[in-house]
């Protein structure tokens, strides 16, 4: 049996032949994703309630998450990975 999205697999330009997804990309572009839901929260949750939460304040606590995960990309871009750290033996 095979995972259902394996046929779809060679069409991500990142597996075969494409950019590389590093470790540090993919956080870039969650914190992006997570900044855009929150974004939009805040943006058009304003005029709802919901009995435990806000829309507009839980968008807005999604913006900074998302704007710290990348900022973290971004430090994880500029520090490199464990091995190019490590001094030559």
């Amino acid at each position: 049996m095979t995972w259902p999205f394996t046929r779809f697999a060679s069409t991500f330009p990142s597996v075969e032949g494409g950019i590389p997804m590093t470790p540090a990309r993919k956080t870039i572009f969650t914190g992006l994703a997570t900044f855009v839901v929150g974004a939009a929260l805040w943006r058009f949750g304003l005029g709802f309630e919901i009995v435990v939460f806000t829309p507009s304040k839980l968008g807005v606590v999604l913006m900074v998450v998302g704007g710290l995960e990348i900022l973290y990309g971004i430090y994880k871009a500029v520090r490199g990975t464990g091995a190019d750290r490590r001094p030559a033996d």
